[in-house]
């Protein structure tokens, strides 16, 4: 079955579609727009410490959520990587885009 025309597909055909990554004429989605919010638990806190979380994160200039259950929640890459960068938390293995290590955290043997 070829489609034509995606909007006229039922709620359910498109989480079908989506699911099942079939790619709909006429809608492109890039890759952050189909992945956010991401919750971390990486980054997340004590249920208890969600408001002074949220205050912390106000404070270092990166307003960021965090749930009920104390997960960071992440509205894009570039909300990630801010965040990360700025309270002092990098991706070991990331690349380029990803929360980098500040030069003054390496270690003196690396």
């Amino acid at each position: 079955m070829e489609i034509t025309d995606p909007t006229k597909l039922t709620q359910k055909q498109k989480k079908w579609c989506k699911d099942n990554q079939v790619r709909l004429p006429g809608v492109e989605r890039s890759r952050s727009q189909a992945t956010w919010n991401c919750y971390s638990d990486a980054v997340g806190v004590n249920p208890i410490q969600r408001k002074a979380a949220m205050e912390h994160a106000a404070k270092i200039g990166v307003p960021t959520e965090f749930n009920e259950i104390g997960q960071a929640v992440f509205t894009g890459p570039e909300h990630r990587k801010r965040y990360c960068e700025a309270a002092g938390w990098f991706d070991r293995n990331g690349g380029y885009s990803d929360p980098q290590r500040s030069p003054g955290d390496r270690h003196p043997d690396a």
